[in-house]
């Protein structure tokens, strides 16, 4: 990533006279970037590393596109894109359901007898909180309801910021890809087409925003959210 950074820092800081002739700059990150994001998608943890690649794939077919005006650069990137949003897209809501604490924290609750109800909370299979007895009803309540209440009340310090994480996972991560949809449209647009949200893929979450200041600083270069 650093070499595709350097080198698309560098192409940047030429005068436009001068990058023709240096064309070679981007030359290899377009090949780095052809091989990094399709490799990274197989691997769900490289969610990040495979958004950043695709931003910089994308910033290097633009700037193919400016230097010859060949609509190919920005036409060329479709099916990639497509295969990005759609896996990127599976990714980001499998790994937001393994962050939730849905998938970690359960309340058991049973009847023991005819007349004992029994809850305890448990993660990841293991109990967490003394085991609750209760008849069937708690000052005229379902005991379960009531039980079930108090554990969630106990467990929370455990819960909500397992919950915080992962809705900023999710809000990062979906960000991220409508970043990446919104900035290929802008150059569909250049060549007269357009680009949404291919078939099959999981819709985006409706959700908050990340927030991504407008330019990002980044070792070696400062690169701006949004393509020209």
């Amino acid at each position: 990533m650093q070499g595709i950074n350097t080198n698309l820092y560098q192409y940047s800081s030429l005068r436009a006279s001068n990058r023709l002739r240096n064309k070679y700059l981007l030359e290899t990150c377009d090949t780095t970037t052809a091989s990094l994001v399709p490799l990274s998608l197989n691997y769900d943890q490289a969610l990040f590393v495979t958004t950043t690649a695709m931003a910089y794939r994308l910033f290097t077919l633009y700037a193919l596109y400016e230097l010859d005006h060949d609509q190919g650069h920005i036409r060329s990137a479709r099916p990639t894109m497509d295969d990005f949003v759609r896996r990127v897209s599976v990714i980001r809501d499998k790994v937001g359901r393994q962050m939730s604490p849905d998938a970690h924290f359960k309340i058991n609750c049973t009847i023991v007898g005819e007349t004992t109800y029994t809850c305890i909370g448990v993660r990841d299979g293991a109990p967490i909180t003394p085991l609750y007895r209760a008849p069937p009803t708690i000052n005229g309540r379902d005991a379960f309801e009531v039980m079930r209440e108090s554990i969630k009340r106990r467990i929370a310090p455990l819960t909500e910021p397992m919950q915080k994480q992962a809705d900023e996972f999710l809000k990062s991560a979906n960000t991220s890809i409508q970043l990446a949809i919104d900035a290929y449209d802008k150059m569909c647009r250049r060549i007269g087409e357009t680009y949404s949200l291919p078939a099959g893929a999981p819709p985006l979450l409706k959700i908050g925003v990340a927030k991504i200041p407008a330019v990002v600083v980044m070792p070696g270069a400062i690169v701006g959210s949004h393509t020209r």
